[in-house]
This record gives structure tokens, sequence and C-alpha cells, in this order.
């Protein structure tokens, strides 16, 4: 195998499959990086047995092949080579990366010709849909910091977040849904046309983190098949596999009641929190949230430490005194992503139903948050 092509093309997209190649002591194919010629192209693909990464580069072929190396090394070596063209050739099982011009240099890297490397999962072109990625993209953050943690057994579908495909009234919604039980997120994308063959899936934390970055490329697409969710920008391809399992009804997490608004600027709430967060309960991590009407009191304290409250102003029709103690890391997140707009509490006095979080500034985002016990 021997190929000329641009190096700083070359080395982005060795950098850019590192994150997919983590090392793996029992796969002997983690850390590994698949480099292949094509017609005028080389084809670099690697994986974690879990998600996988392929992208084309365009090359002058002077001899096919294919070889394996480590993706860290490849990357390492190609990131500091200032020359704008390498040529690149395997000899005796050695990798010989040169400088086409500049400095005479001349790097070897241990390289395999066969590896028992995972088959390319593929998918037929006419299953992708062109798709607003920015906004799936941040549907996708907004939510995903509610995915239960180590959730193991019959709530192992609690670790990733749940999308659904919903037409209604001729349009086309995605609904990305996450819990961990006691809090949950859920925001309403629309897509411009039918993804085929997804109803539900479940997205497992690994591969949203692997796919934002392509979603917020303009020109993405999506497609889920097989098990797997696939994301194609240009020459770059990520698949990944999605988790098994059915995920619960969370609608039915939703109250089905009529609560009272309480509107409350989220910078100010946003400031509060950071100063009661200060003196929480570290066991509980209690905050509590007293309503009165046109004001809302904060409060956190501690035994061994003290006590914080403040009050900040209000716009509600709230006529009686209601009170909701929350857990302090639920609620910062929620606040953290709302603090620059203003911020709807929907409460439900003399009940134990859950607070839920809107704002008019994202207005199919929605979060529930579970009262602590008193």
């Amino acid at each position: 195998m021997k190929f000329n092509t641009e190096t700083k093309t070359f080395s982005a997209v060795a950098t850019a499959a590192l994150s997919y190649s983590q090392k793996a002591a029992f796969y002997i194919t983690t850390g590994m990086i698949s480099i292949e010629t094509g017609d005028n192209v080389v084809t670099l693909r690697t994986t974690n047995n879990k998600t996988n990464f392929l992208c084309t580069v365009p090359a002058d072929i002077v001899e096919p092949g294919r070889v394996f190396v480590s993706t860290e090394k490849l990357a390492g070596i190609l990131s500091n080579i200032s020359a704008e063209n390498v040529t690149v050739e395997n000899v005796n099982s050695k990798l010989y990366i040169k400088p086409l011009e500049g400095r005479k240099t001349k790097v070897s890297l241990a390289c395999r010709e066969t590896v028992d490397f995972p088959p390319e999962k593929v998918c037929a072109d006419d299953k992708y849909v062109s798709v607003p990625g920015e906004a799936i993209a941040n549907a996708l953050t907004h939510v995903m910091f509610f995915t239960a943690k180590s959730a193991v057994g019959p709530r192992a579908t609690f670790s990733g977040v749940n999308v659904e495909q919903i037409s209604k009234d001729g349009k086309v919604y995605l609904t990305f849904t996450a819990t961990d039980g006691r809090a949950l997120a859920t925001e309403t994308v629309e897509i411009g046309s039918e993804i085929p063959e997804l109803t539900k899936a479940i997205l497992p934390l690994e591969v949203i983190n692997k796919m934002l970055p392509l979603l917020r490329r303009e020109g993405s697409k999506i497609a889920f098949y097989d098990g797997s969710v696939f994301i194609e920008n240009g020459v770059l391809k990520v698949n990944g596999l999605l988790l098994s399992g059915n995920y619960p009804n969370w609608r039915r997490v939703l109250p089905q009641i009529d609560g009272v608004d309480v509107k409350v600027n989220g910078a100010e709430l946003a400031e509060t929190l950071g100063l009661t967060s200060v003196l929480v309960e570290e066991k509980s991590r209690k905050t509590a949230l007293e309503f009165f009407g046109d004001k809302i009191v904060v409060h956190s304290s501690s035994p061994e430490l003290g006590e914080a409250e403040q009050e900040i102003d209000a716009q509600s029709s709230l006529t009686q005194e209601f009170k909701a103690n929350l857990s302090e890391q639920l609620l910062n997140p929620i606040i953290t992503t709302l603090k620059n707009t203003d911020i709807n509490i929907k409460v439900f006095p003399g009940t134990v139903l859950p607070l839920l979080f809107t704002t008019e500034s994202i207005p199919n985002l929605t979060y529930c948050i579970m009262p602590m016990q008193s």
C-alpha cells in the first residue's frame, strides 16, 4: 500500500477517530484504525465495539492495500508534521510516513495487514433522512443529564435517552425523553420527513456524545436500522448500537390536572441557588422552595455548616402558601439550562405531584421533578 495525501486533512480525521478507538485489553481491535485505499480516496475506520467511525480522505493512490495501526500513534505523528503533504507506504509491516516537502523526516509505525476487525455496519442510502441537526443536538443536550447512572436490570433503559417519532397534522416530530426515576426531561423537535423504520429507540449516552459534533454540522442525515443509529455528514459517518428493552411509559409521570403557574427570572433563581447550594445538607442535598404569591423563598441548611435563605420576586396567581423540598442535584441542571430565560414553574398545592419547569424560549421542553419527603 502506498498513497500521497494532504497532511492537515489526514491528521484531522485521525484525531477525530481517537474518541471512537478507546483501548480495552480484551479487544485486540480497540485502539486500532483501519486504513484502506479506494478510488482516489483512503478510508479510515475504527471502533470501540459500541460506536463506529468512518471517514474518507482524498488521496493519490500509488499502490492499493489495507493496514491496521494504532489510532493514537497515527494521530500523534501526523499532528507533529508541518509539511503540507505526506506519502504513506507499507513496507514489511511498517507504515512509513514521510513529508513530501520541507525537512527530511521519516517515521515508521508498526502495522498489521490482517486483523479480526468487525465488519462495517452498512445502512442503505434510502434510509437516511436530512434533519435539523442543531435542533436535535440541543434537545439531546437539554435532556441527557437526567439519564440514570449505572442502571441495571429492568431499569437499564433509564441509562439512555428515549426517542419517539410522532406524526401529527401532517408534520413529523421526534420526542427525546430521559429520566432517572426521580426527575424527567422531555423535548420535542419538528423534523422535515419521516425517518424509515423508526417508532421508538433508546440512545445510549456514549453514542449521543459521539453524535453531537456531527449533528451540529450543517447537512446532517440520520437513519435507524438493524439495532443501530447512523449519522452521516459529508465524508464522515458514525454509527452506534441502540439500547435494547422497553422504555417506561413516562407520560404517566406528568400531572393530568391543572396547576398554578409561577413565573420567575431564571438568572435570579440561578444566582440564589448558587448561594444556597453552598450550605445544602450533604446527604440529602435538599433545597426548599417556598411559594408566597409574588415571592419565592429558597432555603437550605446543614446542621454542621449553617443555613442560607434568599427571597426573589415572582409572578403568580397562587392564593395559598406552598412548599416543595427538591434535590439540589436535580434542580441545578434545570436552572442552569434555563437561566437566561423567564422560567415558568407549575405547582400543585395540596398534592405530592411533581413540579414542572418550562420556558417560552424553548416551548417544547419540559422538566419534571418529584418533591422530596419533608
